[in-house]
């Protein structure tokens, strides 16, 4: 069972983009003749592929960055006197 992680709605670039997907779908069948459940089941599929695709990203994204700064203040503790000393 698949449920909507609301915390997306606080992206501007993810309700950007899901706007564009649900435009695109609702568009692409409605050149169909199918009826509305079927339209509501194919538009929560396309939601759901999404939100999932968009999340998996973002956590791929948080994670690189995690680990880079997990570098550069490891690098720090390893090497102090390589820290920014201008201010001395």
């Amino acid at each position: 069972m698949w449920k909507f992680n609301n915390s997306l709605l606080q992206d501007d670039i993810f309700n950007s983009k899901i706007k564009d997907v649900i435009r695109k779908t609702l568009n692409e069948v409605s050149k169909t003749n199918m009826s509305p459940h079927l339209i509501w089941e194919i538009l929560k599929y396309e939601i759901r592929k999404f939100c999932n695709k968009f999340s998996k990203e973002r956590a791929r994204i948080k994670k690189e960055e995690k680990l880079r700064h997990e570098g550069i203040v490891q690098n720090f503790e390893d090497n102090p006197s390589t820290g920014d000393n201008s201010n001395k």
